[in-house]
């Protein structure tokens, strides 16, 4: 039953992550923009940085394509980190 206690003392306040190299899943279709995230990182210092797609205006829900933008490097995150 939703907002019930698992256990004891303890309440469900979970979060389902999905990761995946597959850029064809980068798809509107069936996200939305704040559920898809980025991780880029810094070659010189090794410093990892976490962003998601809603912080790209230029990327609209009619634009289901967004691996294409991430291919063009306009998402800051590539395929070569």
């Amino acid at each position: 039953m939703p907002g019930k206690p698992l256990r004891a003392g303890s309440e469900h306040s979970g979060k389902f992550i999905f990761t995946t190299h597959n850029i064809l899943h980068l798809d509107l279709k069936k996200y939305m923009k704040e559920q898809i995230y980025f991780v880029t990182k810094d070659r010189e210092t090794l410093d990892s940085e976490l962003y998601s797609l809603i912080d790209f205006p230029e990327v609209r829900y009619d634009t289901a394509k967004v691996y294409e933008f991430y291919l063009k490097g306009i998402l800051g995150a590539t395929a070569n980190e």
